[in-house]
C-alpha cells in the first residue's frame, strides 16, 4: 500500500473514532435515561416497531456500497465522465427503490398490527402512529443513498466525524426532552428521532451539491440505459443480500416479540446497542479501507486489494476484541453501572450478542473484496437461504418450547459461520484468495489473540471476588495489556512489526 493511502487511512480512522467515542458515550447515557423514562414495555414496543429505523440504517448502508462501488471503481480508472452517469443514474434507480418500498410497508401495515405483532392494546395507537412515520422516514433515506456513497466513494470521512459529533448531540437532547415530556413519551420519542433522521439527510444533500463535481442532477445528460441496467443488476443482488440480513435480524425479532412479548425485546435491544456500540471502532475501521479496495481492484491491483482486506480482517477483529473480552467478562456489572433497570435476559443476551459480532470480523472485509471485484449474486443467494433456515428453525424451536435464547445460537449458527464459510470460499474462487493462507493468517492468528487474553481475563475475575468498578477497571487494564503482547508476538506479520518498530524509533529520534 502506497504511503498516501496509508496516511489517508489512518486520517479517516482517526476522524471516524472521534465520531465513535462522542456516539459512543451519548448512547449509552441516553439510553439509560429513554429506557426509565419510557419503561420496560414502552422501550421494548419501540425495539419491535422502531427496529424498522435500524433496518432502515442497515438497508441504507448496503444500498450505498452498490453507488459507493460504482463511483470508486470509475475513480481508480480516473473518469469523472463516468462518475456523473453513476451519480444521476444512481438516484432515479433509487427513487424506484424507495418507493416501491413504501408502499410495500404501507400494504404490510395490516398484517404486521393485527398478526404478527404483540403490543398491548393500549400502546397500539401509538405503534401505528410511530410506523406511519418511519415510513415516510424511509423513503427519504433511500433517496440520500447516493449522497452517502459520494462521500465514502471520496473517502472524506472528517465530515461523517464533524456532523456524526453534531447528531450525537441532537439525540442526547431529545433523551432530556422526552424524560421531562408531560405528552406521550413514546410518540415524541418516534417523532424527534425521526426529524433528526431528515435533518440529517437534508445537511447531506446541500454537501454534496456543493462539494463535488460529479453531484449534479441532470439525469437528460447523463442518464444511461446501460448504466442503470449494470447497476440495477449489482443493487439487485445486493438488495437480496441486504433483506436477507433483516429477515435475519428484524425478522426474527418480530417472531420473538409474537411469542415472548415486549419484554424480551427490551433485553434483544440493549444487547445489539451494547454489540453496535462495540462494533463502531472496527466497523469505521472499514468503512475507511472500503473505497481504497474497491480503487485498487479499478486500477488493476488485485494483489493490493487482497492484502487489504486480509488486514481489514484481522485489524477490524482485533480492535472489536480489545472492548469485547472486558464487556463478556464483566457484562452483569455493566448493565447495572448503566441501566438503573436491567431487562430479564439482558446479561445473556449481550455476551451472546458480543460473541456474534466478534465472529462476523473474521470474515467483514472479505465481502468488499467480493464486491470490489463484482461477484455477489451467489454470496447473497447463499445469504438469503440462510436466513430463511434461520426463520424456519426458530420457529420450529420456539414451536416446542424453547427459550429466547437460542435465537442467538441459531444466527451464529447459520448467519455467522456457515455464511463466513461460503464468503471464504467464493474470495478462493473469485478473487484468487488462498484458503490455507487465510487460515493461518488470519483465523489462527486471530482465534489466539482472544482466547489467550480471554482466559487470563476469566482467572482473574473468578479469583477476584465481588463486582465492582475496581475489578471492572483491572480486568480491563489486564486483558488490554495481554492482547497487546499478543497482538504483537502472533497477531501481526513481520512487515508490520517492522513498521511499528521503525515509527517508534524515527519519533525516539
Amino acid at each position: 500500500m502506497c504511503p498516501i493511502n496509508k496516511r489517508r487511512i489512518i486520517k479517516n480512522t482517526l476522524f471516524l473514532y472521534l465520531k465513535v467515542i462522542v456516539n459512543t458515550i451519548v448512547l449509552l447515557y441516553s439510553t439509560s435515561l429513554i429506557l426509565n423514562a419510557l419503561g420496560v414495555i414502552d422501550y421494548g414496543i419501540y425495539g419491535v416497531v422502531g427496529g424498522v429505523i435500524a433496518m432502515l440504517g442497515y438497508l441504507n448502508t448496503a444500498m450505498a456500497k452498490t453507488t459507493q462501488r460504482f463511483l470508486s471503481f470509475a475513480e481508480g480508472k480516473r473518469d469523472k465522465a463516468k462518475q456523473k452517469v453513476v451519480f444521476n443514474t444512481s438516484v432515479m434507480l433509487h427513487l424506484g427503490i424507495g418507493v416501491s418500498i413504501f408502499i410495500l410497508m404501507e400494504a404490510f401495515y395490516y398484517p404486521l398490527f393485527y398478526g404478527i405483532l404483540n403490543i398491548p392494546e393500549e400502546r397500539m395507537a401509538a405503534a401505528q402512529f410511530i410506523y406511519h412515520m418511519m415510513a415516510v422516514s424511509t423513503l427519504f433515506t433511500i433517496l440520500t443513498v447516493p449522497y452517502d456513497a459520494t462521500i465514502n466513494a471520496h473517502e472524506d470521512l472528517v465530515y461523517y466525524g464533524i456532523v456524526g459529533v453534531f447528531e450525537a448531540l441532537l439525540k442526547l437532547a431529545v433523551a432530556f426532552i422526552v424524560v421531562y415530556a408531560m405528552i406521550d413519551k413514546l410518540i415524541l420519542y418516534g417523532v424527534l428521532m425521526t426529524t433528526i433522521s431528515v435533518l440529517m439527510m437534508i445537511i447531506m444533500r446541500i454537501y454534496c451539491h456543493q462539494r463535488y463535481e460529479e453531484c449534479v442532477f441532470f439525469p437528460k445528460k447523463y442518464y444511461c440505459n446501460r448504466s442503470a441496467i449494470e447497476m440495477g443488476k449489482f443493487a439487485g443482488w445486493n438488495l437480496v443480500g441486504t433483506f436477507s440480513g433483516i429477515a435475519g435480524n428484524y425478522g426474527t425479532g418480530l417472531l420473538m416479540n409474537h411469542v415472548f412479548g415486549t419484554v424480551v425485546i427490551a433485553a434483544q435491544t440493549i444487547a445489539n446497542q451494547i454489540g453496535g456500540a462495540l462494533n463502531v471502532f472496527s466497523s469505521n475501521m472499514i468503512k475507511a479501507i472500503n473505497p481504497v479496495i474497491v480503487k485498487a481492484e479499478g486500477e488493476g491491483k488485485r494483489s493490493n486489494m487482497l492484502d487489504l482486506s486480509l488486514a481489514g480482517c484481522r485489524y477490524s477483529f482485533f480492535l472489536y476484541t480489545l472492548f469485547a473480552i472486558p464487556c463478556l467478562l464483566e457484562a452483569d456489572y455493566v448493565l447495572k453501572l448503566w441501566l438503573k433497570n436491567v431487562p430479564d435476559w439482558a446479561v445473556l443476551f449481550c455476551r451472546l450478542q458480543i460473541l456474534r459480532t466478534m465472529l462476523e470480523q473474521l470474515t467483514n472485509a472479505l465481502g468488499m473484496a467480493l464486491m470490489a471485484e463484482g461477484h455477489i449474486m451467489k454470496i447473497n443467494i447463499v445469504n438469503l437461504v440462510l436466513s430463511i433456515l434461520t426463520f424456519i428453525s426458530l420457529y420450529l424451536l420456539y414451536s416446542f418450547g424453547f427459550l429466547p435464547y437460542w435465537h442467538f445460537i441459531i444466527s451464529i449458527i447459520f448467519m455467522v459461520i456457515i455464511e463466513s464459510c461460503f464468503k471464504i470460499y467464493y474470495c478462493s474462487r473469485y478473487c484468487h484468495l488462498s484458503i490455507k493462507y487465510f487460515i493461518r493468517n488470519v483465523f489462527v492468528r486471530c482465534v489466539l489473540c482472544a482466547v489467550i487474553p480471554f482466559l487470563v481475563g476469566l482467572y482473574f475475575v473468578s479469583e477476584f471476588e465481588g463486582q465492582g468498578f475496581l475489578r471492572l477497571c483491572l480486568t480491563s487494564v489486564i486483558c488490554t495489556t495481554i492482547l497487546i503482547m499478543v497482538l504483537f508476538s502472533i497477531g501481526m506479520n513481520k512487515q508490520e512489526k517492522n513498521l511499528i518498530v521503525r515509527n517508534m524509533f524515527t519519533n525516539m529520534h
